[in-house]
């Protein structure tokens, strides 16, 4: 019978938070001394406020890492989707409804074309989804000339809005999280994300499409970056295109961080939910300790290797045992 194995070196083998929370809670402690402004309700609640945007993005960006690629384009896509919802919406004279439905398609048609380079031709998904995001990022500038698009002043009353202390958005987002979880973990399409990213031969094997499957995880990325783009327009009460600017490394630093192994088939919702949030908390401790903004880049650098660096420990771990 074999020995069950117990201690902390078992708990941070095999726990892919472990190895981040730990440090990052002696990080947080250590910040409120220096700053007794960290642990208070204002700041949490403005660290709170921050996130949805880029957690819904990054939600999104994790269902090509579950099965085994990668989507960078993610930051581009929401902020050309921000324009051109505030294009409908502001200058075409379209409903709200009507703006934020073609703004999705718009997202989901970027992801269509995502996984025409990837599943279809067999691309690289770094490179395919690099030429997207260069294709993106210059079509936000082109949406509107290159100028801000502002928005009526009721919106920002409903995005200043904070129920139980948080914007409308955070709870949102909150809700988007924990269905998405549910589908991860409980549906037909949830498994088969998981076993794509496994071995996607094996998956075949079994019946599963999995050209399909990758093509809807590249959808998902699209619709999550276009909803994330519309909500941060809303939340700044102007389209601008430089909105969604260096997400996307930041997204793929979250999910890692979270648990996402850039192999594909590990992963959860609720992961990337505390990745994003360790991030946050990152660049808000050197805020409040008073060192240049630059260093949150340095820092999530540093974060994202290490994160890596422990995922391909895991992997090899994995094939020994």
């Amino acid at each position: 019978m074999e020995k069950k194995k117990f201690g902390l070196e078992f708990y941070l083998k095999n726990n892919s938070m472990a190895g981040v929370l730990i440090p990052m809670a002696g990080l947080m402690v250590i910040t409120q001394i220096f700053n007794h402004n960290f642990l208070t309700g204002n700041n949490i609640a403005s660290i709170l406020k921050s996130i949805p945007f880029l957690a819904l993005a990054t939600l999104g960006a994790s269902f090509p890492l579950l099965v085994g690629e990668i989507d960078i384009s993610i930051g581009r896509i929401a902020g050309l989707c921000g324009m051109i919802f505030a294009l409908f919406y502001i200058v075409r004279g379209q409903s709200l409804t009507a703006s934020v439905f073609i703004a999705v398609l718009t997202g989901m048609a970027v992801g269509a074309m995502n996984a025409f380079l990837v599943v279809g031709i067999k691309m690289s998904s770094f490179i395919a989804t690099m030429g997207t995001l260069y294709i993106c990022g210059g079509l936000r500038y082109l949406v509107n000339g290159g100028t801000v698009i502002t928005l009526p002043a009721e919106m920002r009353e409903f995005s200043q809005a904070t129920p139980l202390g948080v914007s409308w958005f955070f709870w949102i987002v909150i809700l988007i999280y924990m269905f998405m979880a549910f589908v991860q973990k409980k549906t037909v399409f949830g498994r088969r994300l998981y076993a794509v990213g496994n071995n996607a031969g094996v998956a075949e094997l079994q019946g599963v499409n999995v050209k399909r499957i990758k093509t809807v995880a590249y959808l998902i990325s699209g619709a999550f970056g276009a909803l994330a783009g519309i909500m941060a327009t809303i939340d700044i009460n102007s389209a601008q295109p430089s909105t969604g600017s260096n997400w996307e490394f930041k997204a793929v630093a979250a999910c890692v961080v979270g648990g996402a192994s850039l192999t594909g088939g590990v992963g959860n919702a609720i992961g990337v939910a505390l990745g994003i949030f360790v991030v946050f908390v990152i660049n808000n401790i050197i805020n409040m300790i008073g060192i240049s903004n630059y260093w949150a880049d340095v820092f999530t650098g540093c974060i994202l290797g290490g994160a890596v660096m422990l995922d391909i420990i895991r992997q090899k771990q994995k094939i020994h045992e």
